[in-house]
């Protein structure tokens, strides 16, 4: 997103039905709002975002009734032209840019089955298949993200919280590398599952993560202290998923 701020980046979540019944009935190539029908802009956007509109145009790029992504196009002097001038310019890079669009969401999606986040029964059931390795070591984390959560949603009451809390699982779990598993206990708590060959520091893999946050959550000031807990494995003894049933 460019040039809107922070509050409208966390509202402008459309919801698909709705795209689909306004802009994929096929009539035209982007559809313009102006007038009274930018109040259906007005959910989705800031209070000072929503007095600036004039003229909209949305643009979907998909194909066969699926929507593969959306322009959203809110203040350019482009949208001075005529609705008809639009329409063939859209046209002309619909099908270029759809396709660009659909080779990356199967790339991205192929490469987030490695980096899902799993709720509690998933995670048993991997660690349940997760040896400590001989060498390294095999270390669980468990931490909470209510209070960033709300720290990010505080000042915008009609915020969703629970989009916020996928948005900053999606990070952490982007973030972190390949042989650290993320999920979410019952409760709601974070946890990681370490088990690695090469001995990973884990206060440095919580300050990676409390770093990253705060340079992609401007209402985080500070790198936030995630008051983990920590959770070693001893290969000898125990297993991974008897140290996780203590932290769940």
């Amino acid at each position: 997103m460019r040039g809107l701020d922070r509050t409208t980046e966390h509202r402008l979540r459309i919801p698909v039905p709705e795209l689909t019944e306004r802009i994929l009935d096929g009539s035209a190539a982007a559809t313009i709002l102006e007038g009274n029908g930018l109040r259906a802009c007005k959910p989705y956007v800031s209070q000072r975002e929503y007095d600036r509109l004039e003229r909209v145009a949305l643009v979907p790029y998909g194909g066969e009734g699926r929507l593969y992504g959306l322009l959203v196009i809110a203040s350019s002097p482009f949208l001075a032209t005529s609705s008809t001038v639009l329409d063939v310019a859209f046209s002309a890079i619909a099908r270029p840019v759809s396709a660009i669009l659909l080779e990356n969401r199967e790339a991205r999606l192929q490469g987030a089955r490695d980096r899902a986040i799993l709720d509690e029964s998933e995670l048993q059931a991997m660690a349940g298949e997760t040896p400590a390795p001989e060498r390294g070591r095999a270390v669980l984390l468990r931490f909470d993200i209510d209070t960033l959560v709300e720290r990010i949603g505080a000042g915008v009451e009609d915020l969703d919280r629970y989009r916020i809390r996928q948005d900053v699982l999606r990070v952490i779990a982007v973030m972190v590398s390949e042989v650290i598993t993320v999920g979410t206990s019952a409760a709601g708590k974070v946890i990681l599952i370490v088990a690695s060959d090469e001995a990973l520091n884990p206060a440095m893999v919580l300050q990676q993560i409390s770093l990253k946050l705060s340079e992609l959550f401007d209402e985080i000031e500070s790198p936030p202290d995630l008051n983990a807990t920590i959770r070693p494995v001893d290969h000898e003894s125990e297993s991974v998923d008897e140290a996780l049933s203590e932290l769940l």
